[in-house]
């Protein structure tokens, strides 16, 4: 067996494990018999639980924020464009909803970890409290993005672009919550829909 199956047989039995017993019962011992591999295995790759789990949360982020990333420059790239018609509601809208509801897919798909994670730990172990600011930050900065050059082109009202960046990414952060939590029954599409709606009201010029 290769190492890089090995190494994907940890992460699927941690993914399973985590959330069916929580972070702080689970132990290297479950993992590894979910797994089916040796201690040694597991040891070779990752220096305890804590180190593992803080590899898969970290590796989640750092795909959100990729994926965000990229919808955000996809986003700048296409009314950047002289040859394109400019921004108009329904097609910024479109955009956004794409970009948040491919977010919460990531999260429905991860929603056993992403619970773990944001009710088990974040706000009472501080390193995972952290890792979770950190990743806020990030979410804030690619938002002040498209706000910065939503007014630089004259679409969106002028505001305090990092404050604005903060409502927008602390309203998702609470639906993320809810969505990992499994509460609410909603439909991600028709969330972010509403949800990007009532931003655009709050924020587009009226002469835009």
């Amino acid at each position: 067996m290769s190492s890089d199956i090995k190494n994907d047989l940890i992460l699927e039995a941690s993914s399973r494990v985590f959330p069916r017993v929580g972070y702080h019962k689970a132990t290297v011992e479950d993992i590894i018999r979910e797994a089916g591999v040796a201690r040694a295995t597991f040891y070779a790759r990752f220096s305890s639980k804590r180190d593992l789990f803080t590899a898969i949360i970290r590796g989640m982020t750092e795909e959100v924020l990729a994926e965000i990333t990229r919808s955000v420059d996809g986003i700048i790239e296409r009314f950047s464009d002289p040859t394109q018609a400019p921004p108009d509601d329904a097609l910024v809208e479109q955009l956004l909803v794409g970009l948040m509801t491919a977010v919460f897919n990531f999260i429905e798909r991860n929603r056993g970890m992403a619970r773990v994670f944001l009710h088990e730990l974040v706000g009472i172990d501080d390193e995972m409290t952290m890792l979770f600011y950190d990743f806020q930050d990030g979410l804030i900065d690619q938002f002040a993005r498209l706000v910065e050059y939503g007014e630089q082109i004259r679409y969106l009202r002028d505001t305090d672009c990092r404050l604005t960046a903060e409502f927008i990414v602390g309203g998702l952060i609470h639906l993320a919550r809810a969505f990992s939590a499994g509460v609410g029954g909603y439909d991600a599409r028709d969330v972010c829909r509403q949800f990007v709606e009532l931003q655009l009201r709050g924020l587009v010029r009226s002469d835009a």
